[in-house]
This record gives structure tokens, sequence and C-alpha cells, in this order.
């Protein structure tokens, strides 16, 4: 959520004043608004996360969030001539881990869920609670 943020303002300075990261969006001030609309959608997603992961069950939301990285990452490699053509490959290493490094904590949390211990410890957690 918070890496949202500051990417949107990231590209806003890049576009502005031709430095850090997005520097490139000098250049290329089309790109712009498409990233601040990735990068809000991205927030958007990672609240309805942040609020589901409160849920009973959460297996939908570690769904949603592993096809919410596909979708950029998977897209690096077909789109990868449109971003050397502007100087943007060098956003790539960082989008790869932050995407990657998402896709891997989501897959393994959904994995954990799914195990037949995880739910009968969190049916057990939840059967204490409400005899409370």
């Amino acid at each position: 959520v918070v890496l949202t943020l500051g990417w949107s303002i990231g590209a806003g300075v890049g576009w502005q004043m031709e430095v850090g990261p997005f520097a490139w969006a000098g250049e290329a001030p089309e790109a712009v608004p498409g990233l601040v609309q990735a990068y809000g959608l991205m927030l958007l997603i990672g609240g309805v996360l942040w609020v589901g992961g409160k849920a009973r069950e959460t297996s939908g939301f570690h769904v949603l969030g592993m096809a919410a990285h596909l979708v950029p990452l998977g897209l690096l490699g077909p789109f990868w001539s449109v971003l050397a053509e502007v100087g943007a490959t060098q956003t790539a290493p960082a989008s790869v881990a932050i995407h990657g490094g998402w896709i891997a904590i989501e897959a393994s949390s959904l994995w954990r869920v799914r195990q037949p211990s995880a739910q009968s410890s969190d049916q057990a957690k939840a059967k204490e609670g409400s005899e409370r």
C-alpha cells in the first residue's frame, strides 16, 4: 500500500523534474497517467487484501493478490522493447523483485491455509473464540 503511493509520487517527480527511477517519464509524459492509474488500482487491491486478510476464509484473497501481481510482471517481457525505447528498463529489477516477492508470499500463504492442519487449527481457534 505504501509502495503504491511512493511510486505514484515518484512517477510525478520523474515526469516534472526528470530525476529518480522515473526520470525517463520526462521524455515520455504520455506514460505518467497509466502509471498513476496502475499504482492507484494496486492501492485499491492492497486495501481489499488488507481487509480481506481478516476474513475467516482467505484463499480467494491470496489468489487475487497473486493475480494482481502477475499482470504487471507478465507484461514486462511483451513490452520490453517499449520500455527500452523510453529508457524505463532500469525499474524492471525492482518490478521483478516487488511483484515476484509478493507472488511468492501470496502463494505460500495460500498453500498454508489450504493445509488440513492449518484449517483445523483455524477452526479450533474460531471455536475457542466463540465459547468465550
